[in-house]
């Protein structure tokens, strides 16, 4: 499926570009990831807008005042995304931000700063694709994609430094692990939509891959989790915006 270039930038020079309503398939059509499967038809039925990038250790700064990361020492680290935030860190700033921006519009509409559901996640990083990364099914290729164990120095690097995925999005595999706003389950056995998964589980999803994992980590429909208080430098995150009214 094409996807347009409808998008704004916000207060800290980030794009969000448009997610439209569509179907698609979640999850590995193989079946061999047990967590990710059984793969899925699933719907976004409300659009919404999502961030270019992970979350930067300087707009963290910009809006908390203060830097939680544990890589902070070269120059250039407020280009990094930052690291070793919880689940509830993140809805702490997020609240945060959508108290000081409650008034600001884009593209003629207010809306609200969220997390992405697990659903939307796997969305926007496949970008119409089926294949087992946004680019296709070539692990040789990722390395021009992807910050991980393989390439990254053994270090966290900037974002926007690797090529972006169909839909302009950049580090959707490898660099920095991502909350998602849904509890964990096993396996997809229960059916999902848009909104996140909710069940009585301490533990929320992750998605994208990091650094230091290795390759598989990163594809499209890989899963992972962690307690919402777990803090690591491998652990980051990304915005997405939601109109309040329809588009």
């Amino acid at each position: 499926m094409s996807q347009n270039h409808i998008h704004f930038t916000d207060s800290f020079g980030c794009k969000y570009y448009l997610v439209e309503p569509q179907t698609f398939s979640v999850g590995d059509g193989t079946g061999r990831d047990l967590r990710a499967s059984p793969s899925q038809e699933c719907e976004i039925i409300e659009p919404f807008f999502v961030a270019e990038t992970p979350f930067t250790q300087g707009m963290w700064v910009g809006l908390m005042n203060s830097n939680p990361s544990k890589h902070q020492e070269h120059l250039d680290s407020f280009f990094q995304p930052v690291e070793s935030v919880s689940y509830d860190d993140v809805k702490a700033l997020i609240h945060k931000r959508n108290e000081m921006n409650h008034d600001v519009e884009f593209l003629g509409l207010q809306g609200q700063w969220r997390l992405p559901s697990e659903t939307e996640w796997e969305c926007f990083a496949r970008a119409g694709t089926t294949s087992v990364w946004s680019f296709g099914d070539d692990e040789h290729e990722l390395t021009s994609y992807a910050w991980y164990g393989a390439n990254s120095g053994a270090r966290v690097q900037r974002v926007k430094m690797k090529k972006a995925n169909p839909w302009n999005l950049f580090d959707i595999h490898g660099l920095i692990s991502e909350w998602c706003d849904d509890h964990w389950e096993s396996s997809y056995a229960e059916r999902r939509g848009q909104m996140p998964y909710r069940n009585q589980s301490g533990l929320r999803i992750l998605r994208g891959g990091s650094w230091f994992t290795d390759g598989t980590s990163t594809t499209s429909f890989h899963r992972s989790y962690a307690p919402q208080v777990k803090k690591s430098d491998g652990i980051g995150f990304r915005l997405v915006w939601e109109p309040k009214e329809a588009m």
